[in-house]
């Protein structure tokens, strides 16, 4: 095979992972940026007009590798019981998935995102562009993954400062927060992150330019708020928030039964 047909096979590939990826076959699209990163991880640059554009993209792909992995490791560490009510956001990676082969080939990839992030954040000469406030959110949660609350924070926080009505970063910032056990600010974030969530990012436009937080919208938040009103034993609150983020959405079956669980252990509690 030339030059010429194995750079277009690279291309192609990473086409075909970004169409896959916009029809809902994201472990087929992974599996694509994974061959694409292996054969040419400079390619990102190569079919993006910016260099911020081409490493922020790349940052994405490799924490949703991450992400992955950790995925993995989590079906072998944590019993499956437990998993079901617990936070969609996960600040932060459990102790006992640390200690796994898989979460160690995560690391790799979060801190290889970390590296493509810092360059995206370089090379943006657009300081008040949404691109450049979800570089710092991004950045972010990888930080919280890795248990590095206060550098999270502090990304989180400089990309409501680029754009003050970043839904993403005050959702992520209330995970953090619940997380660390600050519910009060918490409920505040995530009560301004349903408040500015008006659907910027749902639309499907390039699936690896999408907001890196999974699935955000403010069904999202309402949930994330109700656990927290749920830690506060505000128990009407929490099935309130509960039964908005149902009421209102279309929710895949996984994260409806999840919201369903909180709410049926929301109105157990009432009743104690």
């Amino acid at each position: 095979m030339n030059y010429f047909a194995i750079a277009g096979y690279r291309i192609n590939t990473l086409a075909r992972g970004i169409i896959l990826d916009d029809l809902g076959y994201t472990q087929r699209a992974l599996l694509d940026y994974e061959k694409v990163l292996d054969l040419n991880p400079k390619i990102f640059q190569r079919v993006n007009s910016s260099k911020s554009e081409g490493y922020h993209e790349r940052g994405i792909i490799l924490a949703r590798l991450a992400e992955k992995l950790v995925h993995r490791a989590e079906k072998e560490a944590i019993p499956k019981e437990t998993t079901l009510a617990s936070y969609f956001c996960d600040a932060s990676i459990e102790a006992s998935v640390e200690r796994t082969r898989a979460y160690r080939e995560a690391k790799n990839l979060y801190d290889e995102a970390i590296k493509d992030y810092r360059q995206a954040i370089r090379y943006n000469t657009n300081l008040e562009d949404v691109k450049y406030a979800k570089a710092f959110r991004d950045r972010g949660y990888i930080y919280s993954r890795l248990g590095d609350s206060q550098e999270a924070l502090e990304d989180f926080e400089q990309a409501i400062y680029i754009k003050k009505t970043y839904a993403p970063a005050y959702f992520a910032r209330g995970c953090v927060r619940a997380d660390n056990g600050d519910y009060e600010d918490a409920i505040q974030d995530f009560t301004k992150a349903i408040s500015y969530g008006k659907g910027e990012d749902q639309e499907r436009l390039v699936a690896i330019t999408q907001d890196s937080n999974p699935d955000f919208d403010r069904a999202e938040a309402y949930f994330h708020r109700g656990l927290v009103h749920a830690k506060l034993d505000q128990y009407k609150k929490a099935v309130d928030d509960y039964s908005k983020a149902l009421k209102k959405y279309r929710l895949p079956r996984i994260k409806a039964a999840k919201y369903h669980y909180a709410r049926a252990n929301a109105f157990y509690e009432q009743r104690i």
